[in-house]
């Protein structure tokens, strides 16, 4: 039998689960949905610098207890009794109708759905719990929506197509919410903290910087606002590296003989 290697409280939960999905269903889906997106963005954050960000966490578990437990609890049977397999079929005599309606459905939420309802109401909660103002949000939404798109196709084509081919109705929710933790990892890294001073968070290539030679610079002392300009533009050509070397130079020449002048 399948289940006689199952641990007994893995049993437990699963029937405490089933009762539950069964007796309440709407609120078992938010809760799961809720407390998955909580779980894959504490993962996220805790590869990150910087202490836990509550408002990001908070946006997350929001649009995941809002959309994938609530919106999909009644967008998917309208999914599936919608789509049967009938429209491939007419361009696939021969193929599998189980697997022509799952592709079908598949199609319908991630070119359809999703574009259009899934990512308008992420960028609009999470830019609204981090305190965006609208030009914000709107500037975050058309800079990360390909990108997003993108992988999101990547990652959810083959979760999605399985579900709607195997996965009974009554827990499809529950397994994309599951698959969610996973993708909660990917968009909580990928469109993390939308405020001023979070690109690593949003996208590591623009952390990565061209680096600066230090060659003849030992000793140096390099002033403040020399090392931040560092950080936005370093110097290209060996001009600009003479140039900046002597920039560097001069504060610390003045800060000794200032040094020498107290003495």
């Amino acid at each position: 039998m399948v289940l006689e290697g199952v641990p007994a409280p893995l049993l437990e939960f699963g029937s405490w689960y089933m009762h539950n999905l069964d007796a309440y269903p709407i609120v078992t889906k938010v809760c799961t949905a809720a407390t998955l997106a909580m779980t894959g963005d504490l993962i996220a954050q805790s590869v990150e610098p910087g202490p836990y960000d509550t408002k990001r966490g908070l946006s997350f578990v929001l649009f995941d207890a809002i959309y994938r437990g609530g919106f999909q609890h009644f967008l998917f049977p309208v999914i599936n009794d919608a789509f049967h397999g009938t429209i491939l079929l007419q361009l696939l005599p021969s193929g599998n109708v189980e697997l022509l309606a799952a592709l079908e459905r598949t199609v319908a939420n991630q070119l359809v759905v999703v574009p259009l309802v899934y990512y308008p109401l992420f960028f609009s909660l999470t830019g609204l719990v981090q305190g965006l103002t609208a030009a914000e949000t709107l500037a975050r939404a058309r800079e990360k929506f390909l990108p997003l798109i993108g992988r999101n196709l990547q990652f959810w084509l083959p979760v999605q197509i399985i579900q709607f081919e195997y996965v009974p109705e009554e827990l499809q929710v529950t397994w994309v919410a599951a698959f969610g933790l996973i993708w909660k990892i990917i968009l909580s890294t990928l469109a993390g903290n939308a405020k001023e001073g979070t690109a690593c968070a949003e996208d590591a290539d623009e952390c990565m910087l061209p680096e600066v030679s230090t060659e003849g610079l030992e000793g140096t002392v390099i002033p403040s606002n020399f090392a931040r300009a560092t950080t936005t533009t370093a110097p290209s050509t060996p001009a600009d590296l003479a140039e900046t070397a002597a920039a560097a130079r001069a504060p610390a020449v003045d800060e000794r003989a200032a040094g020498e002048r107290m003495r």
